[in-house]
């Protein structure tokens, strides 16, 4: 064997291996099907049955930070004045500590409840402890920016 390829054989090995604990969570493009609605809305409802939930809370912040007023609370409570509505499905994994393992953030019409946008944050194999208030900052970043 030459000793060329013997010594390029591991660096190849430990070159993969980094390649693989490297995390694989992404913040997909958003699906905006109605531009002018989002541009033109000033008040959002963010739907939080569970008002424990720190997704919630970092999406109202989020969405806060952008100029929008917000309110919250269950879907039997969504305020007839909001322009926009916010649903989200998030879900958490453990591994030594709670990670957010993936966010789907859709935005509907509050008037008649078509769907405006939707973005989404996932974490792949192997995974990284993202920050969910950034993860979930970035999603809504994303879907309220035109051309993201």
């Amino acid at each position: 064997m030459d000793s060329g390829m013997v010594i390029r054989f591991p660096l190849v090995l430990v070159a993969g291996c980094f390649a693989m604990l490297s995390s694989c969570s992404f913040v997909r493009k958003p699906e905006v099907n109605q531009p002018q609605v989002l541009a033109t809305a000033k008040s959002v409802y963010v739907v939080r049955d569970n008002p424990s939930n720190e997704a919630g809370a970092f999406i109202e912040s989020a969405i806060a930070q952008r100029g929008l007023q917000v309110t919250s609370g269950p879907m039997a409570t969504k305020r007839k004045e909001a322009d926009l509505y916010v649903e989200y499905v998030d879900s958490w994994a453990w591994d030594i500590t709670m990670y957010l393992k993936s966010l789907r953030v859709t935005v509907r019409d509050n008037k008649n409840g078509t769907l405006v946008a939707s973005g989404r944050f996932h974490q792949g194999f192997p995974h990284s402890f993202p920050n969910a208030a950034v993860k979930s900052k970035e999603v809504v970043d994303k879907i309220f920016t035109p051309g993201s």
